[in-house]
């Protein structure tokens, strides 16, 4: 009858297959390994944000300090830097508030579109 030895079954097809798939499956999940490593490290080093989530977050962070906290008027050149900074973040919805906001007629309108902003800002970070 038909032996089975060692030699032959590594001589068999299917044997060498499952090898060279085990093998590849071995690289693909170094591979991963990797690429989760480098992640993990982007992640404790804080760069975790996407690059149109770090310019809302720069925006919102500027329009904070600009605008939010000042005693008093906005100067022109605020005003442009951060109209300039709002139309490269490229999203309508953004574009669209700060419009609003800055067509606000009144401190009562201007207080309520300033909330819609900061609401259209934050509801467009990726978490």
């Amino acid at each position: 009858m038909n032996e089975i030895t060692h030699d032959s079954i590594r001589s068999h097809p299917l044997f060498i297959l499952l090898i060279v798939l085990v093998f590849a499956f071995s690289i693909f999940l170094l591979f991963q390994n990797l690429s989760l490593k480098k992640e993990n490290t982007a992640i404790l080093l804080g760069q975790t944000l996407p690059s149109k989530n770090l310019e809302v977050v720069n925006f919102t962070n500027d329009f904070t300090e600009t605008v939010l906290k000042s005693s008093g008027n906005v100067d022109l050149e605020d005003r442009l830097r951060l109209e300039n900074d709002v139309r490269e973040i490229g999203n309508d919805e953004i574009l669209n508030a700060w419009k609003v906001f800055v067509q606000s007629s009144n401190e009562i309108e201007s207080q309520r579109n300033v909330v819609l902003l900061i609401e259209a800002l934050v509801h467009n970070i990726d978490s």
